[in-house]
C-alpha cells in the first residue's frame, strides 16, 4: 500500500505537453520555411531574372506539402493523461489495464541555436515515448506522447530515472488493475 501512496505522489509530477510541443515545432517549420522564400525572392531576381516567378512557384510547390506532411505526422502525437485506474488520450478513457507496453523513444531538445553538443543534457525539455494497448482495446495504434516531469524534482532533467519513475509506475498499476479484475 505503501508503494501505491508513493506511486500517486510521483504522478502528479508528470504533466502531458504533447499539443504545446508539436504546435510549436509546427510553428517554428512554418517560420523557417517564410525566411526561406523571402530569401530566395531577395536572391532570385538577380540569379535568375526574369524566371522569378516560375521559380518562386515551384519552391512554394515544394514548401506546401513538406507543412502539409509535418502537420500530418505530428498528428500522431496525442495528448495523454494518467491516472491509477485509467489512461486518457485525447480525452477517451482506456481501462490501464489494456497498456500492454510503453517504451521510451527520444528526448525532446530545447530549440536554441545557440546550443552545443557539450550541453546536450543540460538542454532537455521533455521526453517522447510510445504506448501499445492490448487487442482488447478501443485502441489499435501506437499512442506517441511527449511528456515533461515537474521542474525541482532533479538538478538536471536529464538524470530524471523515468524507467523506475514513470514506466514501471505505469505498469505497476496496470498489472494491479488485472489483477483485481481476474478476482472478480
Amino acid at each position: 500500500m505503501n508503494d501505491q501512496a508513493q506511486n500517486l505522489k510521483v504522478m502528479q509530477e508528470w504533466r502531458s505537453e504533447s499539443k504545446k510541443f508539436t504546435s510549436n515545432k509546427l510553428f517554428a517549420h512554418i517560420n523557417y520555411f517564410i525566411y526561406f522564400i523571402y530569401f530566395c525572392a531577395y536572391l532570385i531576381p538577380f540569379v535568375f531574372g526574369l524566371y522569378f516567378w516560375f521559380w518562386s512557384t515551384i519552391l512554394l510547390c515544394i514548401v506546401i506539402p513538406a507543412v502539409i506532411k509535418f502537420k500530418k505526422t505530428n498528428e500522431l502525437i496525442k495528448k495523454v493523461l494518467f491516472t491509477p485506474d485509467a489512461i486518457y488520450v485525447e480525452n477517451e478513457k482506456i481501462d490501464i489495464s489494456y497498456l500492454e507496453s510503453i517504451a521510451f523513444v527520444q528526448h525532446i531538445i530545447k530549440a536554441n541555436p545557440l546550443i552545443s553538443s557539450e550541453n546536450y543534457p543540460d538542454n532537455i525539455k521533455a521526453f517522447e515515448f510510445v504506448m501499445t494497448f492490448n487487442k482488447n482495446s478501443n485502441i489499435k495504434e501506437d499512442i506517441h506522447f511527449y511528456i515533461q516531469f515537474s521542474d525541482g524534482i532533479v538538478e538536471n532533467i536529464a538524470d530524471y530515472d523515468y524507467q523506475n519513475n514513470f514506466i514501471n509506475i505505469l505498469k505497476f498499476f496496470a498489472k494491479e488493475k488485472r489483477e483485481s479484475l481476474k478476482n472478480l
